[in-house]
């Protein structure tokens, strides 16, 4: 009766012949036309804005492209030239090597097969004429190529010279492609493979410099060229022409396929093509190998292998972009939005005829509100809360249908680097752009969400993991590692991997599911990112105790007096005395005893206590080395340095000169080690580092040497004073693996660059032996002597400081 009465007296009050409603009724119409008018504005403006948008991002991914294969093609190249300097330096220091030697070092190397596009090598003696004799005796004694029918050598063409340019070794070849053994390269007006320029101006030119250089091709088309590098008498290049003369050995040829270094660089794709440039001394840039066509006029980018070095690379075109073009999107996008537009024109007529028009657009908010209570601001990805209802849902279709699920924890590594060094905004473009990946990636009926920051989750199920959640798991790496081009202009490019944790059908509930992925992940952070690992229950144990052991390292950071150090002893593999010594940190735990530092350092490394505990290992490492220096036992002390300790720059720097003044040491008998994956993390910010512990007397070592990738020319850049093989190379010895071939390339390598060479890890006398008869300088382990306390040490030193004891 209340309602009555309301609409009876509205009713009432409503004034007879109200002339208003036509007029509204004019108003609304024109509204309605109007708003058609822009709705067809906003489709062709949308049409325009996404076809630029296309083409953008086609342009993009073919700049991407062309970068990754250029700066694969020029890691290849560096590879390929720091091969044959080894193999010269190797030529150099083995005189007297035979050619099934020098076939076996090429072999246990592997050069083939690890150095791309390495198709032959071989080694072309100087023979001055009074030598003729002797290098007649014994290449017949040990031919390279085949031996002489007459059992002489015939020098041709023939004639006295000064001295003749004569293969000494060689792999076997067929008969057809066999050139006689007496051939004279520096006489001989055309050799197969020289017919661009005389043997002997490309000899002679090589042989002036010093320097490696490259024989043009007959074709570039056919991709196909030899580099040349001089071998000189004491393994490296006299510093005069005449002095190079007097020292030369002969030449080192290697013959190589331009085509199969663009493919180990990823090869081209249709509308690219590939140039490999290099420039000898003294010479302009000449194209020794051509793969694949572009359109006249493409964009060329060009890469330059080093720092005014003769390598470039030259990448032209752009690749072919898969999917619609952008004018066919265009009209998709234009069709949609005039259908859109005529859409919303008949909806709104019918809905201004009607009260319902308020409700559609109360529920039009409502559905608004829920959307931004469900999902993420930043990436529009389902948040948190709608992941856990999704994964909910999943794991009652698999335990009702019988079917898999699979919950994948993912976080960018290294994202927070981005932040700083690019900007919150490019770590935000970043973060949608990984989203816009996943979602692309997976089918519909999965989910893709993001917790925060840079963690997303993805939730797959059903036939999707027939072949396992690793599969999809390696996907999504793939995908990930892919360059970002950002930027409103795309000139950010961003290169990340990411860790992934998987649980897979695990939980009763869905937040027990999504706990032991995040714990899975963890673990692969642990075990060096860039890789996935599946729940294990035990990780939820091994998650514990690390969460223990960083409360306790915490507390033991706060006094430091639960550290202390023992010594190693470094020993003269040439004398067995005692050269150096090692300090090594321990820790004294209250309940667990002594606990390694491969056990709690990776803690304090991702924690950051790594830098108080690394300074006073280093105050207490220059204290005990200067009394030991006052007591008559000036010995060198080298102490670990961790990444962390290294990023804080000019603070670590002030750390070691007040270490080495409260010890009253000589900065001399100090040794930093770092390991080479820090070193080689940045390249340009590791040499700056270095330059300025250098600046204060120090001497710098690279630790675990040969377990990462440097080539010599990043070596040059830093001013290393030793190389630390790693003790997995020296452990290697007595298996029959490649080790010894790989040590013996890393000490000519340490000697080629005057760098002193020291194995860790010695524990047979075999390996001692090895290591002897390669000439490996100094070297460490339980064979020689283990740690020892600070008193120990003083005893053995007091009882005979010169011989090695066998501890």
């Amino acid at each position: 009766m209340h309602v009555d009465r309301g609409l009876a007296a509205a009713e009432d009050r409503e004034p007879r012949g109200d002339t208003s409603r036509p007029n509204r009724s004019r108003l609304v119409t024109i509204a309605i036309w109007l708003l058609l008018a822009i709705c067809v504005a906003a489709a062709f403006a949308a049409a325009f804005a996404w076809r630029s948008s296309v083409r953008a991002d086609h342009r993009h991914q073919a700049e991407a492209t062309t970068a990754a294969v250029a700066a694969s093609m020029a890691s290849a190249l560096r590879r390929d030239t720091d091969f044959m300097a080894s193999l010269r330096a190797t030529v150099a220091t083995r005189p007297r090597m035979t050619n099934s030697e020098f076939l076996r070092w090429i072999a246990e190397v592997g050069a083939q097969k690890r150095y791309p596009g390495g198709l032959g090598f071989v080694f072309t003696a100087y023979v001055p004429r009074r030598e003729l004799a002797a290098y007649e005796k014994t290449v017949l004694a040990d031919p390279p190529l085949a031996a002489a029918p007459t059992g002489r050598l015939t020098v041709l063409p023939a004639g006295r010279r000064s001295a003749y340019c004569l293969l000494r070794f060689a792999p076997p070849l067929p008969a057809s492609r066999q050139l006689p053994l007496g051939l004279d390269y520096c006489a001989a007006a055309e050799v197969k493979g020289f017919t661009s320029v005389r043997p002997a101006r490309a000899l002679d030119s090589a042989a002036r410099s010093g320097q490696l250089t490259v024989n043009p091709p007959d074709s570039v088309v056919d991709g196909v060229f030899f580099m040349l590098a001089p071998a000189y008498r004491g393994a490296t290049a006299p510093t005069s022409v005449t002095q190079r003369r007097r020292a030369l050995m002969g030449w080192v040829t290697g013959t190589f396929s331009g085509k199969a270094i663009v493919a180990a660089g990823g090869g081209v794709r249709p509308g690219m093509q590939v140039e490999i440039l290099h420039r000898n001394p003294g010479a302009p840039p000449e194209v020794v190998a051509r793969v694949g066509a572009a359109e006249t006029g493409s964009a060329v980018r060009e890469l330059q292998v080093d720092a005014d070095g003769p390598w470039t690379v030259r990448v032209a075109g752009a690749p072919a972009v898969a999917g619609w073009s952008a004018t066919t999107q265009f009209w998709f996008v234009l069709v949609a939005g005039l259908a859109l537009g005529a859409l919303m024109f008949t909806l709104t007529r019918v809905l201004a005829r009607s009260r319902g028009n308020a409700l559609a657009m109360v529920a039009a908010k409502t559905g608004e509100l829920e959307h931004l209570a469900l999902h993420d601001g930043l990436t529009d990805l389902p948040n948190r809360a709608l992941i856990l209802d999704r994964i909910e849902q999943a794991l009652a279709r698999a335990r009702r249908q019988g079917s898999a699920i699979a919950v994948m924890f993912i976080d960018l590594d290294g994202f927070k680097r981005v932040n700083d060094t690019f900007g919150h905004a490019i770590g935000d473009e970043l973060l949608r752009a990984v989203g816009s990946r996943l979602t692309g990636l997976l089918r519909e009926s999965d989910t893709v969400g993001r917790l925060g920051g840079d963690e997303f989750i993805v939730v797959v199920e059903g036939d999707a993991l027939d072949g396992g959640p690793e599969v999809v798991a390696d996907r999504i790496r793939d995908v990930l590692a892919e360059p970002f081009v950002l930027g409103p202009t795309g000139d950010v490019t961003v290169v990340t991997h990411s860790s992934i944790g998987i649980a897979s059908g695990f939980g009763a509930t869905a937040e027990e599911t999504l706990r032991a992925a995040d714990v899975a992940m963890y673990e692969a952070k642990q075990r060096g990112k860039d890789r996935y690992v599946v729940f294990a229950p035990e990780m939820q144990a091994a998650l514990e105790a690390r969460v223990e052991l960083e409360v306790d390292l915490r507390a033991a950071a706060e006094t430091l007096d639960c550290f202390s150090l023992v010594y190693q002893p470094t020993f003269d593999l040439a004398t067995s005395e005692i050269k150096g010594v090692e300090a090594l940190l321990r820790w004294h735990h209250p309940r667990h005893g002594v606990v390694m530092p491969e056990e709690f350092i990776p803690v304090a490394e991702s924690t950051g206590l790594i830098v108080p505990i690394g300074r006073w290992v280093l105050e207490e490492a220059c204290r005990e080395a200067g009394l030991w220096a006052r007591r008559g036992h000036p010995l060198p002390i080298a102490v670990n340095v961790s990444g962390r300790q290294l990023d804080t720059g000019a603070e670590f720097v002030a750390d070691v000169l007040g270490a080495l003044d409260a010890g009253g040491l000589d900065p001399s008998r100090l040794v930093l080690e770092i390991t080479e994956t820090t070193l080689m993390r940045d390249i340009g910010a590791s040499a700056r580092h270095l330059e300025g512990l250098k600046a204060l007397g120090v001497r710098i070592a690279i630790d675990d040497f040969g377990t990462g990738y440097s080539s010599m020319g990043s070596l040059q850049q830093l001013p290393i004073d030793a190389l630390k093989i790693d003790r997995s190379f020296v452990s290697g010895l007595a298996d029959g693996s490649d080790s010894g071939a790989l040590i013996r390339t890393l000490v000519q390598l340490g000697k080629s660059l005057g760098i002193e060479t020291l194995a860790e890890g010695i524990e047979d006398s075999a390996q001692l032996h090895e290591l002897q008869r390669e000439q490996c300088d100094s070297g460490q382990g339980y064979l020689l002597a283990r740690p020892l306390t600070a008193e120990g040490l003083e005893q053995l030193l007091s009882a005979a400081p010169t011989p090695a004891r066998r501890a």
